[in-house]
Formats: C-alpha cells, sequence, structure tokens
C-alpha cells in the first residue's frame, strides 16, 4: 500500500503486508530484453528473522497513483476538534467531501488537448532520432481509472485523467510508452471554495511529467490503482506497481521496458497555471521552453531531453553483518516499512535486530536519505543493483526561502536534473559566504556490472533575472565555474560561457565519478571598464578601470 506523503518530492511509505505474497510470487511473462530485466528488477522479501533490506530505488515512486480528490480535516480551523473524518472523494460534488472543514488534495493528470482552446492537457509527445528525424507520438488509449472525476474551471480545477498510452512509430516497428502529466493541488475549504465560485481558495503545489516505454499486458493478475483510507493515511493498492507495471488498470499492465537513451524525448503540455519555484528531474541535455497563450489565458510549456541512467540500490543484509553506523540509523527510525509476512506491525518495535525482518523504503531525496544511502555502500561494494532508464520532472519546494526575495512573482525559478540515485531535497543551497550554489548528489561508484563507473550528470537551467537578483550581478555576460567536491580530492571543470537564451542560464557538469559529491556552481561576471576624462589646468589625462579616479591634482571633466 502507498500513503501519500509530504508535498515536497514525495516521500513514500509502504506499511502493509498483503502485497508480499506477489512481491515473492511475482514474475514476468513477457518477452524482455537485457535492458528490461534492469527495470523490472524486484527484490523478494526474506522470510527468516535477522534481515535488514533498504530501497532507495524510485521506480515505485507515485507516478503510477491515479487521478484522485483526497478530502481531509482542516487541522487549523481553530475550533480544537475536527468534525468530520478524512474521505476519498468520488467526484467535487461528492457529499460526504463538501461538509465544513474538510480540504482537498487533488492529483490531476492530463488527458489529450481536443482543441487549441483547452488546457490543463497534453498537447503532443515526439521523439528525435540521432540522426535529426522526428518521429510523432499519437495517443493509444486512456487507462480507466474508477477515480478520474470532472473538474471546475471556475475553481481553477482541470480534469482529472485516467493515465495515457501513445505509440511512436519508426517504419514497421513500434512502441508504447506511458505519459503522465499532471498538477497537484489544494484547496482550502472545499465547500468554501464551491460556494466563491473561484480560484481564490485553490493552490497548485505540484506540476509531475514523466514517460517511460512500457508493454501493454493483459491479465486478471494486474488490479487497478485504487485509491482507499487505512487508519487515516491515504493509501493507493500498489500490487500491481510492485510487479512492475508503471501504470495499471484493471486487467491491464503497462510493464516497464528499457529506455532507447539515443533518443531525444519531447513532451508539450499547455496549463492555465503553473507552479512557482524549482523543479528536479531525470532528463538528460535538458531543454525547457515555454510560450504564453494570451488568448487561452494560458500557457504552453515544452519539455526535451534523453533518459538518463539512474543507479538503483535494493539489498539486504544479515543484521550481524551489517556496521554499527547502519546500526545506529535503524535506532533513529526511518520512513517506510514492510515487514516480514505473519508478523504484525509491532515487529517494528522489536530492539533485537537479529529477532525481526524488516524491508526500508528510502526517499530519493533530502539529506537522511544521503546519509542511510552512504552507509549502505559499502555493503553493496559500491555498485547499483539495476540500471533503470528515467525520464521525469517534479516540483520541489524550496523551504529555506532563501530564493524568495529575488523569485517572488516569477513563476518557475529554476530545473535541476541529475542521474544520482538520491540528490538533495530542494534547489541548490546559496552559500553567502563562497558566492556558491552548492548540491548534494550520491550514486554508487560502479553500475550494476560492478566494473564500469557510474559517471554522473548535473544539468542546471536557472531564470537570469534571478540569478542575477541573488547575486547582484549587472547585465553584462555571465560566467561560471563548477567542481565536484568528494571525499576524494576537488575536480573542477571550468566552462567558457554559460549558455544564456530566452532569459534562462544553462550550464552542465559531466562525467564526474560518484560515490557522494557535493556540486558548487560559482557564477561570476567581469565587471566593465570605464574610461573618464581628468583635466589639471591645459592638461588632459584618460584615465580606464572599473572604477576609474583622477590622479592627485586632477579633477573630473
Amino acid at each position: 500500500m502507498r500513503p501519500l506523503g509530504s508535498h515536497r518530492v514525495k516521500k513514500f511509505s509502504i506499511y502493509s503486508s498483503l502485497i508480499f505474497a506477489l512481491l515473492i510470487s511475482s514474475t514476468f511473462t513477457s518477452r524482455a530484453t537485457t535492458g528490461d530485466s534492469e527495470e523490472r528488477f524486484r527484490v523478494d522479501m526474506k522470510l527468516e528473522d535477522g534481515w535488514h533490506g533498504v530501497n532507495f530505488d524510485n521506480t515505485g515512486k507515485d507516478w503510477g497513483l491515479p487521478s484522485h480528490i483526497y478530502a481531509k480535516p482542516n487541522q487549523n480551523s481553530g475550533s480544537g476538534q475536527l468534525n468530520f473524518a478524512s474521505a476519498v472523494c468520488k467526484s467535487l460534488e461528492d457529499s460526504e467531501c463538501l461538509k465544513p472543514g474538510l480540504n482537498l488534495i487533488i492529483r490531476a493528470l492530463f488527458d489529450k488537448c481536443e482543441s487549441d482552446a483547452d488546457l490543463d492537457c497534453i498537447v503532443s509527445f515526439a521523439a528525435t532520432k540521432p540522426d535529426g528525424t522526428k518521429l510523432i507520438g499519437e495517443q493509444k488509449e486512456v487507462l480507466v481509472s474508477r477515480h478520474s472525476f470532472s473538474g471546475d474551471k471556475k475553481q481553477g480545477i482541470p480534469d482529472g485523467s485516467g493515465a495515457t498510452i501513445w505509440t511512436i512509430k519508426d517504419g514497421a516497428t513500434s512502441l508504447d510508452y506511458a505519459l503522465i502529466a499532471g498538477v497537484e493541488l489544494s484547496v482550502n475549504g472545499a465547500a468554501e471554495s464551491r460556494a466563491a465560485g473561484n480560484d481564490s481558495r485553490v493552490t497548485r503545489f505540484d506540476m509531475k511529467y514523466a514517460l517511460q516505454p512500457v508493454e501493454m499486458v493483459n491479465s486478471s493478475d494486474y488490479k487497478e490503482v485504487v485509491m482507499t483510507l487505512e487508519d487515516g493515511i491515504l493509501t493507493g493498492n500498489s500490487s500491481s506497481l510492485e510487479q512492475g507495471c508503471f501504470v495499471a488498470a484493471e486487467g491491464r499492465c503497462a510493464l516497464t521496458k528499457a529506455f532507447d537513451t539515443s533518443l531525444n524525448f519531447e513532451m508539450t503540455v499547455r496549463l492555465s497555471k503553473g507552479v512557482p519555484g524549482w523543479m528536479v528531474g531525470r532528463v538528460n541535455n535538458f531543454k525547457l521552453g515555454t510560450k504564453i497563450l494570451p488568448a487561452q489565458n494560458g500557457f504552453e510549456m515544452t519539455i526535451s531531453g534523453n533518459p538518463s541512467k539512474v543507479g538503483a540500490v535494493i539489498t539486504w543484509s544479515k543484521w550481524k553483518d551489517t556496521t554499527a553506523e547502519i546500526r545506529s540509523l535503524y535506532e533513529q527510525g526511518v520512513d517506510g516499512r514492510k515487514w516480514r509476512p505473519g508478523k504484525p506491525a509491532s515487529e517494528l518495535l522489536i530492539k533485537d535486530g537479529e529477532s525481526r525482518t524488516i524491508l526500508t523504503y528510502l526517499n530519493e531525496a533530502g539529506e537522511r536519505s544521503i546519509k542511510h544511502f552512504n552507509a549502505w555502500l559499502p555493503l553493496i561494494s559500491d555498485k547499483a543493483s539495476a540500471m533503470r532508464t528515467r525520464w521525469n520532472l517534479q516540483s520541489v519546494e524550496d523551504q529555506s526561502g532563501q530564493y524568495s526575495q529575488c523569485s517572488a512573482g516569477k513563476g518557475l525559478v529554476g530545473v535541476i536534473n541529475s542521474n544520482a540515485s538520491v540528490y538533495s531535497d530542494g534547489p541548490p543551497t546559496f552559500n553567502k559566504t563562497t558566492g556558491s550554489l552548492e548540491y548534494k548528489v550520491a550514486a554508487p561508484h560502479y553500475t550494476s556490472d560492478g566494473t564500469t563507473k557510474h559517471l554522473g550528470s548535473y544539468d542546471l537551467t536557472m531564470r537570469s533575472d534571478v540569478a542575477r537578483c541573488l547575486y547582484g550581478f549587472s547585465d553584462a555576460p555571465i560566467s561560471a565555474t563548477v567542481s565536484i567536491e568528494s571525499d576524494g580530492g576537488t575536480n573542477v571543470i571550468s566552462t567558457e560561457s554559460v549558455s544564456e537564451k530566452d532569459g534562462l542560464i544553462r550550464l552542465r557538469a559531466a562525467g564526474f565519478t560518484f560515490s557522494s559529491p557535493t556540486i558548487k556552481v560559482k557564477l561570476s561576471q567581469q565587471n566593465a571598464k570605464k574610461t573618464i576624462t581628468c583635466v589639471k589646468g591645459a592638461t588632459k589625462k584618460k584615465v580606464t578601470a572599473t572604477n576609474p579616479k583622477c590622479p592627485k591634482g586632477f579633477k573630473k571633466a
């Protein structure tokens, strides 16, 4: 089962042992290449006491969750009591979700645009081959979901569709892709917002974009993801997702396949409103384009780039074979756990590691995840369990507020793309002392074969006006120095210039090695020199400098 976590980079937890039988017995009957096998790699649950496992894999992220509407009590109402319970809503008109004191959290996945006037929809999907040939995708189907709903344009709430399946043809061959494009939003007072009939109480806090090559498989073993409440926690039955489905419907699975990483994919989405702040993703050679649509009162966003290869780490160890550092981390507690079938949840409270068996799921983002990741690396010989291919992007929150003054009213500030297994939760940290934008990443040193180095990539795209405000720069050209700092020393990568176009600064670092480096980007700007004329009686002298001053006895003309 998959509860929804905080609305930063989504943290997911799995609290139920009901799906273990599926985990243990699941097999894939479809044709799979070696790359597909890596995509579908799963770890079986251990059945004996004394085992501790960890899963940093982002395969099971909530891309597979359907559109849905979730009502929960407003805990800041001031009444001190919650009069109504949380509920999964059948629609925006569901009476159970329109009671006073209930707020809404909504996930709305987009369908294909039917006309130029449509907003909050997918305009197009395409792939470009290395020789420049562009292959246009066609929408094949929309997966049926009981949670799909009609939106409300007056409130700024889009329709919530099922996940879409698209086909790209290249000559006689074709391949299916699952596309996820949508937004998540909150409604401060469901009944009050409906009565107001406008979007004053609606806030978009997340944008999500993902695609994955898939093989469509029909079987009664596959179940649609159904959102339910367990002990007050919103969960999604993830049995099909655990079997390797990127998205699923009843009796139908979009089974993950490996990307052709030589292809450059492009997705264009039309939006009525975006989400301000930052996004993080897995798109290599990333490019972003936007186009304002005054007639529709919206805009188009085009995302393009190649898939990234990400090292997944999923492993087990006997408690006696773990390290003191790992044991200390278990004492501090972790997010998201599964326990052995037949064992109650109280097993999580057992202090004796030899008497419990737990599989821990950790979010791919955040300091805590990086700490756990580094602790486990020695036990996996610093190599990935499997190499996934990924193409996705989603919003993150700047909780530090360090960009707030420079980014107020700017909309999307910047985008970070990396192939690291885990990374910082949020935008780059601005170090005022060094003048650097700092970002932490971590991944195994080697790919899953144990011998090939897992080379890192990092792309930063940032609004020029925000960067200039942050550094106090003028409109003169900006340059940058990128340094990759790790325990093994510092590798400095100098860029002769920073690409600046359409109001965006773009820079890229690639080819560095992991395990856990800090990427530091220092922007700089040469001050323009000025020339002044100085006079002393009949004598004139020109002085050129960044801050020119007349010599003693001379005055500025």
